[in-house]
C-alpha cells in the first residue's frame, strides 16, 4: 500500500510540475502599454509619406501583405509580416466609413509587443466590397507611429468576368 502511494505520488508530481513551470508569465519589459487605443487615436499619428518611405515607419518595416497606399484586391484576408524592435506593441486596425464618414471597424488586432525574434504576423480579413482602410499602430515608450492603407476589394464576378475577356481576346490572336 506504501509503496502504491509512493508511486501515485511520484506520478502526479511528474504531471503536476511541467504545468507549473509552464504557466507562469512571461514579462514584458519594464515599458508600461496603454491598451486602450482606438482607431479615432491611432489615426492622429498617421503621417502622410512619400511612397519609398511608405513602409518603414521606424520603430517597425512591413514586409509582406501591403506595398502601396492605395491597391485593388479580389481577396478577403492578406497576411501582414513586420519586423521591428523588440517590445514595440503593434495594433493592426481593418475599416470601412460610410457615406458620412463614420468608421465602422471590421477587424482589429490584439496588441502584441514584439518579442526578441524582432517578427510580427497577422492575418487580416476585408469583409467590405469596396473601400477598406488598413491602419497599421506601433508604440513604444513614448514614440508612436502609424501608417495608413487603402484597399479596394473587388467583387469575385469582376474576377471572373475579366478573366473570361481575357480568355476572348486570347482566342483572337493567331
Amino acid at each position: 500500500m506504501k509503496k502504491q502511494l509512493v508511486f501515485f505520488l511520484f506520478i502526479l508530481f511528474l504531471f503536476w510540475t511541467p504545468t507549473v513551470l509552464l504557466a507562469s508569465p512571461i514579462s514584458m519589459q519594464d515599458d508600461k502599454i496603454n491598451d486602450s487605443v482606438t482607431v479615432e487615436d491611432a489615426l492622429g499619428y498617421v503621417e502622410d509619406v512619400e511612397e519609398e518611405k511608405l513602409l518603414d515607419l521606424g520603430l517597425i518595416q512591413i514586409k509582406k501583405g501591403l506595398s502601396k497606399k492605395e491597391e485593388p484586391t479580389f481577396a478577403q484576408q492578406r497576411n501582414i509580416a513586420i519586423e521591428g524592435k523588440e517590445g514595440t506593441s503593434i495594433i493592426i486596425f481593418v475599416y470601412s466609413t460610410n457615406d458620412q464618414g463614420d468608421i465602422n471597424l471590421t477587424f482589429e488586432s490584439v496588441r502584441q509587443a514584439i518579442g526578441a525574434s524582432g517578427i510580427y504576423n497577422e492575418s487580416i480579413s476585408f469583409d467590405t466590397i469596396g473601400e477598406n482602410y488598413v491602419l497599421i499602430y506601433a508604440e513604444k515608450g513614448e514614440q508612436k507611429v502609424a501608417r495608413l492603407f487603402q484597399i479596394n476589394r473587388k467583387k469575385q464576378e469582376t474576377k471572373i468576368e475579366l478573366q473570361s475577356k481575357r480568355y476572348d481576346i486570347l482566342k483572337l490572336i493567331p
